[in-house]
């Protein structure tokens, strides 16, 4: 009889259940670059309809048409972080691609991004060489450039991550104190920035990269995502690093900016790129529904054991 009655009551909360995986915000931002030409050239190609929060022509400042393809393979990462589709692919040279923003309203307040990145080769040495996601004026250029975070900080020879929140220089980057990411893995870069169209104070930018094992450890932390990658230290992410500066008028992400891929000299590959307001938009972490029905089926199981 009690375990009758203990199971009622562990039914009486699936509707709780479904009503928390409704709580999460919206995804803003998604490319996850399919629905492309495969290996076609992402310069010139409309943005795809699998993308959110975008709108017209893929366009920048690139050695030539041929720099920066769209793979047909996904970069394949977690069971928790699904892939499907393509990614996007440059083996060198200097490529700087953007496409523009279609969002409802300006962003404010925390921001958070990620997406996965991996080194099909050794990271160059070259002057001002590396890697970077960024919002920014137009789709090519380097003016008012903002919100940027760094799988190689473009810094030469450190070959660092890094996280810049609106200095717009290279010699001002929040570099990280780890050691480079690793060739031929997948790493996935999580960012946050606070303050976003802040009219006083500072904002602060911080990064992580983490392996698949690093994921998967947070994802399953009773602590939840966010919590324990706040608190993460050294051995629970790859790298971290952090830059604050002071609040400018330019810090806005809004319709009419872009979203800019920047490579000079490395052999790259970049898939799902996102963002939103919560850690959870960006991640995406199994919703509030799944996690507590399976919860819940896990009592069940134990309670007519018992």
């Amino acid at each position: 009889m009690k375990s009758q009655l203990f199971r009622r009551y562990l039914l009486s909360l699936l509707p709780l259940a479904c009503s928390l995986s409704e709580t999460r915000a919206a995804l803003l931002l998604y490319e996850g670059f399919e629905g492309y030409s495969t290996s076609g050239f992402l310069n010139g190609q409309l943005v795809s309809s699998s993308t959110i929060g975008f709108s017209g022509t893929w366009g920048g400042n690139t050695a030539s048409l041929s720099a920066g393809n769209i793979n047909a393979n996904s970069l394949s990462f977690n069971s928790l972080l699904p892939t499907s589709g393509g990614s996007y692919v440059n083996t060198g040279g200097t490529v700087v691609l953007g496409s523009t923003l279609a969002l409802g309203s300006s962003l404010s307040g925390t921001i958070w991004m990620s997406h996965l990145i991996r080194f099909n080769g050794n990271h160059s040495t070259s002057s001002s060489s590396g890697f970077e996601v960024r919002i920014g004026d137009t789709a090519g250029g380097s003016d008012v450039v903002r919100f940027r975070t760094f799988a190689d900080t473009r810094t030469g020879t450190s070959n660092v991550i890094g996280t810049d929140y609106n200095t717009g220089s290279l010699t001002a980057i929040g570099d990280s104190t780890d050691a480079p990411l690793a060739t031929n893995t997948t790493y996935i870069m999580i960012s946050s920035f606070t303050n976003v169209a802040g009219t006083s104070g500072s904002g602060t930018a911080t990064v992580w990269a983490l392996t698949s094992a690093q994921f998967q450890t947070m994802m399953e932390s009773p602590l939840g995502a966010e919590t324990y990658l706040t608190d993460a230290t050294a051995g629970q992410y790859a790298a971290k690093a952090t830059n604050t500066d002071a609040v400018k008028s330019t810090d806005q992400i809004e319709s009419g900016d872009f979203l800019q891929i920047v490579n000079v000299g490395n052999n790259i590959q970049l898939d799902e790129i996102r963002l939103g307001t919560t850690l959870a938009d960006v991640i995406p972490e199994p919703s509030s529904a799944l996690l507590a029905f399976s919860g819940i089926a896990l009592l069940i199981r134990r309670s007519r054991r018992s």
